[in-house]
């Protein structure tokens, strides 16, 4: 179901800069940063607190947006309060991740019905994409829906909802002592009733 036809977009702060500059941000108090219709190109982040993986995401990215004149606030919320503050959409921004089920299902983050699938956090709204969702739910197997999730993410990347940043793999070590381990992409639970 991978879209190996969509080419990365670039890492270019130049670019960027002239993007900006073209829409009328630019630095005129020369404080370093961008200002529109004096209105400071300023926005918090929120990341949860005491997730220092994240927290490093966000210190990167906050590093970036400086070097173009972007000014990005870190603020780390209680892991209590943080999904809640997704759900209810009361943020400019955050840092988060989320995992593609084995059985491919994206209504959950990306169907336009936001009170029905609240983890579409980002508020996406496509007429398209909630096409491609319904014929994708409705095929016989996943062979099937390949070309409509090859689609999906072909969409996805015009449109920009939000930042994919990267992809994590996840290793597993599990010491030669303990036997009878079966790890598959169903994780590290696969058979542990064995």
């Amino acid at each position: 179901a991978v879209n190996n036809t969509l080419t990365p977009l670039p890492y270019d702060p130049g670019a960027a800069s002239r993007l900006l500059s073209a829409d009328g941000w630019l630095d005129r108090d020369r404080d370093g940063i961008l200002e529109k219709k004096n209105k400071r190109f300023s926005f918090s982040t929120i990341v949860p607190a005491g997730d220092q993986f994240y927290l490093d995401v966000a210190n990167l990215v906050q590093r970036q947006l400086r070097e173009i004149g972007i000014e990005m606030r870190i603020q780390p919320i209680d892991g209590s309060v943080f999904f809640p503050t997704l759900m209810e959409k009361k943020y400019d921004a955050c840092v988060a991740g989320f995992e593609v089920p084995l059985q491919i299902q994206m209504d959950d983050f990306w169907n336009s019905d936001l009170y029905r699938y609240p983890f579409n956090i980002v508020s996406f709204r496509s007429r398209r994409v909630d096409q491609i969702l319904e014929k994708a739910r409705a095929s016989a197997n996943e062979i099937d829906a390949a070309p409509l999730w090859k689609e999906f993410q072909a969409v996805l990347h015009q449109e920009q909802p939000c930042t994919f940043l990267f992809w994590s793999d996840k290793l597993v070590g599990v010491n030669d002592r303990v036997q009878g381990t079966t790890i598959s992409v169903l994780g590290t639970t696969y058979h542990a009733w064995e």
